[in-house]
Order: C-alpha cells, then structure tokens, then sequence
C-alpha cells in the first residue's frame, strides 16, 4: 500500500527528528515534530506488518475525526472517543506507537476541541503537567503532543 504522494512536503530535517502520529486526510500519518513536514515511511523503512497497523489505525482515527466534524448525530459520540485515552481508537494508536518506537521517538498527536474546550494543561493519559516544547504542549512520558 502506498502511503506517500509526490505533493507531500517532505521533512528535511536531520539526525532523525522525533516523529508524530497524527490524522491530516492524508495516507501518511507521520510527520516530523520540529518541521511539521511528513517523513516518508520509506526512509525510516517501517516493516511492512507495523504499516499495516498504522494504515488500519489512520482509517479509523480519519473515519471518526471527519464524524465529529460533520456535527451530525454522530458529533457527540466521536468527541468521546477522540477525547477519551481509554477508547478503542487510542487503545490501538498507543499499540502501533509503541511498535514506533523501533524507528525513532515517536509521538501521538492528542485530539482537542479548542473550539469548545479550553486548552489542557495536564496529559490526557498520565495527568501530568504539559510542558511548552517548539510551540507545542508536550508529555514526555505518554510522549503526547498537542
């Protein structure tokens, strides 16, 4: 399966940047921490069963993100599972983050509903005090970023 497109800007960023598990429409979920560019897959060379289970986890996370922007029947059952860390959709990101973790440090982008909610100071999953890193709220021990 592929998972670039020749109209992605290209992280070039060196030394093996940290990488971030995020949904943006696209096939590749990975993107750099620092440039925000996506990294190919190719050249970190993800095996090919770990894709697989990024692939499958980036359907599901799209498939309920584009439900909760709709703002249909749907939005308030895709706000809980995009805001819960103990839902089925992040229970699998945690599972295919920490196969990641073979290619480099690698984040998972938390989901916040900035229109309506205020912006977190503790991590959603530990509850510990973000720290501000590049712009970005981060827990280094969940590796969450936001």
């Amino acid at each position: 399966m592929k998972i670039t497109s020749e109209k992605e800007e290209l992280c070039q960023c060196r030394n093996n940047p940290p990488i971030v598990m995020m949904s943006r429409y696209n096939e590749n979920p990975l993107v750099c921490l620092f440039c925000n560019d996506f990294i190919s897959p190719k050249k970190i060379e993800i095996d090919v069963d770990t894709t697989a289970k990024l692939q499958q986890w980036r359907a599901i996370y799209d498939s309920i993100d584009r439900l909760w922007l709709e703002s249909g029947a749907y939005e308030k059952w895709a706000i809980k599972e995009l805001s819960n860390p103990k839902s089925s959709l992040h229970k699998q990101g945690f599972e295919v983050q920490a196969m990641m973790q073979n290619y480099g440090k690698c984040y998972y982008w938390w989901f916040q509903d900035i229109s309506k909610d205020k912006p977190l100071n503790d991590c959603p999953k530990c509850s510990q005090k973000l720290e501000e890193k590049d712009n970005k709220l981060v827990c280094e021990e969940c590796l969450l970023v936001m």
